[in-house]
């Protein structure tokens, strides 16, 4: 996530030769003690430009609001991602199950995080390619109805639920399209 950090290194002309820079200086490569400590500072300034990539538009903490992913890191540098089992909608539908139902829920929910592509997602992501164009109000007023339905909440509680939450901008249509009905 480093795509949107710039770090300015200042190379005065008598240390070219040490990074092995060319005569346009287009083309810099360090000393190894220097790439090696550059490593190790990058992801330091590099905090805000991931904030701005994972909370894009939003501030980093919100209240109440419920991720359909939990990120975990059980070891320092380590990290995974698992279906957040306290989401209304996971909640509602374990609590319909039963016996090797639940177990089977369970399991799948175990297994889409454990075989998250990151590697395709980052790659997909730092691509110049676009992704997925974004919602579409109708299909959010869709997905807010289900929730509804599913859940018993009402309209504010279901809109701070993931997938709902990440598009504030369109809570006005999305409340407008479910009270006029």
């Amino acid at each position: 996530m480093y795509k949107l950090t710039r770090i300015r290194v200042d190379i005065p002309n008598s240390f070219d030769g040490l990074w092995a820079l060319d005569i346009k200086k287009s083309a810099a490569h360090p000393p190894a003690v220097i790439r090696e400590r550059l490593k190790q500072l990058i992801p330091h300034f590099a905090d805000k430009s991931r904030k701005t990539v994972v909370y894009p538009g939003r501030k980093t903490r919100q209240e109440a609001i419920t991720p359909l992913w939990n990120k975990i890191e059980p070891r320092h540098g380590t990290f995974a991602y698992h279906v957040n089992t306290g989401h209304p909608l996971v909640s509602r539908i374990s609590e319909s199950l039963g016996g090797e139902d639940l177990q089977s829920l369970q399991l799948l929910l175990d297994y889409l995080g454990a075989s998250l592509p990151f590697q395709s997602i980052y790659a997909d992501m730092c691509s110049d390619r676009p992704g997925n164009a974004g919602a579409d109000v109708e299909d959010l007023t869709e997905t807010a109805r289900t929730l509804i339905r599913m859940t018993g909440k009402s309209i504010d509680e279901v809109l701070r639920i993931d997938p709902l939450a990440r598009h504030a901008t369109m809570h006005n249509s999305i409340r407008e399209r479910l009270e006029n009905v």
